[in-house]
């Protein structure tokens, strides 16, 4: 029903306000504070926190709701409680919310046994125990319901893709091209380093981490990376149209960008600045842009960027939705209209009356 919809809708909202983007914000508060373990004074720590909340896919995760923040989060969690002093209990700590990453998205528990093997090279046997009391009863739930559901404890729902129309003959193992894995980086869906260019100081950050000798969780960062870029790119192989590595790669993401913390503030002004822009700038644009149908999103981005004013979808396009009202971009929204058919309008009474409502939105939105 409508109403149905309607408080569907209205759940959605909360539910994003309380879980999206509560989850990158703490997210942004545990990259400072892995990045000042790595050694970032507090202006690296400021500016790897800033821009991994407004400069990854973190700020789009906190604007709808989707699982790989709540994921990136339990990551980067366990990953301090690993690294940090602490006792038995921080360690059993680190392992049940590593196991909980597992719980939200599976790639996400890919992290486990690095964090087991930083654990064990440190504090022995006594605390590798401690963590896999931890680790383990989150895995064997989600085995136990895989086998309930799907009869096998290693069978995912992801299954389910083979009874969908055009779906992949098969969800078992699939060796990517190399230009899948390139797309995951680069291509203008959701290329991880296309928007988030400053992630290229995080492994900057990690050659400098294993030079100094803490090789072992430089190495753990790197392999968790690497797995998640081949897993998902061995995902999207079938699936020819889908480039989302921003989104299937994000689990790492918390960890590149505390990394990138201490070489953000060695680096010159110049990078810095400009490796700062082009991350904040691309990942705005994908914001505002709202969901993305268009074969190519990054004009369409700008496209709708300057018609909106930069407004985010929610003052540009529902707003006037609620208030009953059209504007310059709700006008050439429609089909039929044309830019010029817009600045055509100016010069008449109706043009000047979406010009205020325009900026009726523009001034709600600030």
């Amino acid at each position: 029903t409508v109403d149905g919809l309607e408080a569907f809708a209205a759940f959605h909202v909360f539910a994003t306000l309380l879980i999206g983007a509560t989850a990158s914000a703490l997210a942004a508060g545990e990259v400072a504070a892995l990045a000042g373990w790595l050694g970032a004074s507090r202006m690296g720590r400021l500016w790897a926190a800033l821009l991994f909340a407004f400069g990854t896919p973190a700020f789009l995760f906190a604007t709808r709701l989707f699982k790989e923040n709540v994921a990136a989060l339990a990551v980067i969690v366990a990953f301090r409680l690993a690294v940090d002093e602490g006792g038995p209990a921080r360690r059993a700590l680190s392992g049940l919310v590593a196991g909980l990453a597992a719980l939200v998205a599976y790639p996400a528990g890919l992290i486990g046994p690095g964090l087991a093997a930083i654990i064990a090279s440190r504090d022995g046997r006594g605390a590798l125990g401690a963590f896999t009391a931890g680790w383990v009863p989150p895995l064997a739930a989600l085995a136990g319901y895989n086998a309930w559901l799907f009869g096998r404890p290693w069978r995912f729902a992801y299954a389910t893709y083979l009874n969908l129309p055009e779906a992949a003959p098969t969800v078992g193992w699939r060796a990517p091209d190399l230009s899948v894995l390139l797309n995951s980086l680069v291509h203008q869906r959701e290329g991880l380093l296309l928007y988030s260019p400053f992630l290229v100081l995080g492994a900057v950050g990690l050659a400098a981490l294993w030079w100094e000798g803490r090789r072992l969780p430089a190495a753990v960062v790197v392999a968790f990376t690497l797995a998640l870029w081949a897993l998902s790119a061995a995902w999207l192989a079938r699936f020819p149209s889908a480039f989302t590595g921003a989104r299937y790669l994000f689990a790492a993401v918390p960890l590149l960008a505390a990394c990138a913390g201490p070489v953000l503030e060695r680096a010159s002004a110049g990078v810095r600045w400009a490796l700062a822009g082009a991350s904040v700038g691309l990942t705005y644009l994908t914001v505002q842009a709202g969901h993305i149908a268009d074969p190519a999103p990054l004009v369409y981005a700008v496209k709708t960027f300057l018609s909106g004013g930069g407004l985010p979808v929610l003052f540009k396009e529902t707003l006037p939705a609620w208030l009953g009202i059209e504007t310059l971009h709700t006008m050439l929204g429609h089909a039929e209209v044309t830019a010029r058919d817009v600045i055509a309008l100016l010069a008449a009474p109706a043009g000047w009356r979406l010009a205020l409502n325009q900026v009726l939105v523009a001034a709600v939105a600030a």
